[in-house]
């Protein structure tokens, strides 16, 4: 019998610990500690059997009997028993449910903010565009002036050809070739800021190119030094009638013009003799560079330094030279 007892008392135990709900767990845990909030060294009582969750409770539900348990412990403690009684019978009282956001004045504000978004990239896209467009224009038209340049001027600038590479080397395409048709923002963005750096180094090439040709043009007599020869002499002679110089002789045999800063000798190939002037730049007439010399005959002198005309034996009223001589293809063998 005894045994009898013992296993009705171990069953009643395994059914009582198998119905425990989360809701029991928690009622008795918040019971405790309800009871003993704020006092320090309290020590709990046993726990009273949990109550049955109200309809707005559940059993599987740690939290609501752990608030159930806190409140009652907290009102056996204060002595208000009948507090604690009564709960179990009083359904939980919840505020009213208030919207916690206007969804229709959200969505018009997520709404505008696309159409601000679209509107924006709209304007960006019409920016970068209309700007690529520009900058990319500006670039070629700079290179393009910049190769114009070099190659009209080329008899001036001395080191030509490496001035000729280095613009060759700016060319926007270079650039341009790198980056797809259809450009994202940042690729735009990119683009521009390496065709305006590449127009202002143009531009600076250009400024110091334009210095250089200046500083010879305004002093073409450092220019033109050197020592030339010709293999073509011919001489002319002013014809009244048709205001005009008709051709009197020609020597095709290998003759000298030396230029000095200040001073011009001839050397011709039917003359021992060198006949030596005085060099006075007076400036550029009809595209090329005049001077006079100590006789005041006219020298003209192409800018690309290929034919030399000297104007000489001036009339009584010096209205008019005579007589002309042209120096024909003349190459510089130095400096």
């Amino acid at each position: 019998m005894k045994n009898f007892f013992q296993v009705i008392i171990l069953l009643l135990s395994i059914t009582t610990i198998a119905q425990t709900s989360k809701f029991d767990i928690g009622y008795q845990k918040g019971y405790e500690e309800g009871y003993c909030y704020q006092d320090y060294g309290c020590i709990p009582p046993i726990p009273p059997i949990s109550p049955l969750p109200t309809i707005n409770e559940s059993s599987n539900s740690y939290k609501d009997g752990y608030q159930r348990g806190f409140i009652d412990g907290r009102s056996v403690k204060k002595g208000n028993k009948s507090t604690a009684n009564n709960y179990v019978n009083k359904p939980r009282e919840y505020p009213e449910y208030v919207e916690p956001y206007d969804f229709n004045l959200l969505y018009k504000a997520l709404e505008a903010k696309q159409k601000q978004y679209e509107a924006k990239k709209k304007s960006l896209t019409t920016y970068y565009k209309t700007e690529v467009k520009r900058v990319r224009e500006e670039a070629f038209t700079y290179y393009n002036e910049a190769i114009e340049y070099a190659s009209e001027h080329k008899d001036i600038i001395r080191d030509f050809k490496a001035f000729e590479i280095y613009v060759e080397s700016l060319i926007p395409f270079k650039i341009t070739e790198k980056y797809p048709d259809n450009l994202s923002y940042d690729q735009a963005e990119k683009l521009i800021k390496e065709l305006i750096t590449n127009s202002k180094k143009i531009k600076s090439l250009m400024e110091q190119a334009n210095n250089v040709v200046n500083y010879y043009l305004d002093r073409p007599n450092n220019l033109i030094k050197g020592i030339y020869k010709t293999n073509k002499i011919a001489d002319y002679e002013y014809n009244s009638e048709s205001k005009e110089y008709d051709l009197s002789e020609t020597l095709n045999e290998k003759s000298f013009i030396i230029l000095y800063e200040h001073v011009i000798v001839y050397k011709r190939a039917d003359s021992d003799k060198l006949v030596k002037r005085a060099l006075r730049y007076e400036g550029i007439k009809n595209g090329a560079f005049a001077f006079y010399d100590g006789w005041e005959n006219l020298i003209v002198i192409d800018r690309e330094l290929k034919n030399v005309h000297v104007y000489h034996n001036a009339n009584s009223d010096n209205t008019q030279y005579l007589n002309k001589t042209t120096y024909h293809d003349i190459i510089r063998e130095r400096y």
